[in-house]
């Protein structure tokens, strides 16, 4: 069988949850169904899907197992940076982040459309491609869209950016470049 869609999925386990509350006596969750803030948060997603109607970009801090599952992350760790400055540099990673994607896609993209139509089969997966980009691209322009102030009031004071080891190397390769320019 083909496996089911994120909300197949999701319809399945509130349909299992329901089932375990009512053998146990326990009635549905307060609020759940009626528009309140439990379906609201029930709506917010890490990882969404090319298929997803997106609204806003909401910044999160949490402890990084919690953000794991998030599409875009930085780790933050213990230091001297401000609020502002360290929020501006962990949505301009993300940013960046989000634009590798989108060009990796496009490459795909050119590479599908460069072999050419040998079937249909191609040409759903030049459309899936064509999504991801599409939802890529607003995503970036969600994070770009995060107000300064809504970021600076989530940060943790006295915090620094942690980077990966790919944007370290990426860091170093810019600083090796520039050096040799001045020689």
């Amino acid at each position: 069988s083909e496996p089911l869609s994120r909300r197949a999925l999701a319809r399945k386990e509130q349909a299992e949850i329901a089932a375990l509350l009512e053998e146990e006596g326990v009635g549905a969750l307060e609020g759940a169904g009626d528009g309140s803030d439990v379906d609201v948060l029930n709506r917010l997603t890490g990882k969404p899907l090319p298929g997803d109607i997106l609204l806003n970009a909401v910044p999160v801090i949490a402890p990084y197992a919690t953000v794991l599952p998030y599409r875009y992350r930085a780790k933050l760790i213990p230091g001297r940076g401000k609020k502002g400055r360290v929020g501006k540099q962990a949505l301009d990673t993300m940013s960046s982040q989000a634009e590798e994607e989108e060009q990796r896609k496009l490459r795909i993209l050119r590479a599908l459309h460069a072999e050419g139509d040998s079937g249909g089969e191609k040409r759903r997966s030049a459309k899936d491609v064509q999504a991801e980009i599409d939802l890529l691209s607003r995503q970036r322009a969600l994070i770009r869209a995060v107000a300064d102030p809504d970021l600076a009031q989530q940060m943790v004071g006295d915090a620094s950016l942690s980077l990966s080891s790919a944007q370290k190397s990426k860091k170093g390769n810019s600083k090796a470049k520039r050096g040799k320019k001045k020689s």
